[in-house]
C-alpha cells in the first residue's frame, strides 16, 4: 500500500470527524457515497455510538474500488453524511486520484513519407502519459470514418510509459 489512491485497487479509508457542537451526538450512523462511474462501493455505511462534545474520532471501515480505467487527478465525488436522529450533516471528501492520463502527441507515417492511394503503410502513434503514475502493457483500438482508409490492423498496443515520458506504437494502414 503506497498511501495513494491508483486505478484498479481497493481502497480502505479512515475518515476523521469531530463533534464541534455543544452537544453530544448518540447513536449516529455516517455514511460514504459518491456518485462517480470509476468507483464501486464496497463498505460505505458504519454505525456509532456517542460522540462528545469536542471529542473527535477516526472512522475506520470504509471501502470501495476504483475501476482500471480513473484517470489522473478524477474528481470522485465523494460525500459523507453523519445522520443522528433527524439531524443530518454533509461535506464533501476531496482526495487526488494518482493515476495515467494519456494524450496521443503525434502521429505520422512509419517511414516520414505521405500516405498515398494504393499503398499499405504503417502509422506510428506517439501517447504520453501527463498523469502521475508509470503504466504498463496499454493498448488502444485505432478506427476511422474515412472510407477511403482501410485498417488492417485495429490493435495498438504500447508498453511502459513513465509519467511525462511518450512511448511509439506501429499499425498498418491500407489507403
Amino acid at each position: 500500500n503506497n498511501q495513494q489512491l491508483n486505478p484498479g485497487e481497493t481502497i480502505e479509508l479512515t475518515i476523521p470527524i469531530k463533534n464541534f457542537g455543544s452537544n453530544d451526538v448518540n447513536n449516529f450512523t455516517v455514511t460514504l457515497s459518491s456518485t462517480s462511474e470509476y468507483l464501486t462501493m464496497i463498505s460505505g455505511i458504519i454505525n456509532y455510538g456517542n460522540l462528545n462534545s469536542g471529542q473527535s474520532v477516526n472512522l475506520s471501515g470504509f471501502s470501495f474500488m476504483l475501476h482500471s480505467g480513473t484517470k489522473h487527478n478524477e474528481n470522485l465525488n465523494l460525500f459523507i453524511e453523519i445522520t443522528e436522529g433527524q439531524n443530518v450533516w454533509t461535506s464533501q471528501i476531496n482526495i487526488d486520484v494518482q493515476g495515467f492520463d494519456f494524450e496521443i502527441v503525434n502521429y505520422l507515417s512509419a517511414d516520414g513519407t505521405a500516405i498515398n492511394p494504393g499503398e499499405v503503410q504503417g502509422i506510428m502513434v506517439t501517447l504520453s502519459n501527463f498523469g502521475s503514475i508509470m503504466s504498463e502493457n496499454i493498448s488502444g483500438t485505432l478506427s476511422t470514418e474515412n472510407s477511403y482508409l482501410e485498417i488492417t490492423t485495429s490493435v495498438v498496443n504500447w508498453t511502459s510509459i513513465l509519467p511525462g515520458g511518450g512511448n511509439k506504437g506501429l499499425k498498418m494502414l491500407h489507403v
